[in-house]
């Protein structure tokens, strides 16, 4: 079994970048909406549903969120689901999050081919801007 997602999304905010003080290593958070849109057959009415996913990339990754992604944006994003947990004031706390280790910007109007659900065809080319670091 593999530890995979994959999210097509808008930016929902600045991303916040740090260094871990204890490694000095490069960490972002930041957050994603995707929306899906469905027909709701009681009301024959269109639907939209927006979640929200909270993301997290580190080193050159980061380096790249920090410098290229922006509030608003459209990505196509790549990770695995990690939780986190820690305590607040001494209650327990626990949330899952998206390590995101390659992350691909996406034309502005960018419609899915939904014959092809694996593949996001012609899209690298279309954008000019994708980043995976390990192919650095």
């Amino acid at each position: 079994m593999r530890n995979k997602v994959e999210l097509i999304g808008r930016i929902g905010d600045q991303p916040d970048s740090k260094k871990n003080p204890n490694t000095g290593k490069h960490i972002v958070n930041y957050s994603m909406a995707t929306t899906e849109t469905y027909l709701d057959k009681k009301t024959d009415q269109y639907v939209e549903k927006t979640e929200w996913h909270s993301l997290v990339s580190f080193d050159k990754t980061a380096e790249y969120v920090d410098k290229h992604v922006k509030k608003g944006d459209l990505y196509l994003v790549e990770g695995k689901l990690q939780a986190q947990s820690w305590e607040d004031n001494g209650q327990p706390k626990r949330r899952t999050v998206i390590v995101v280790n390659h992350l691909q910007k996406l034309p502005k109007y960018f419609k899915r081919n939904e014959s092809d659900s694996s593949s996001f065809n012609g899209i690298q080319q279309a954008s000019g801007q994708d980043f995976d670091p390990n192919n650095i």
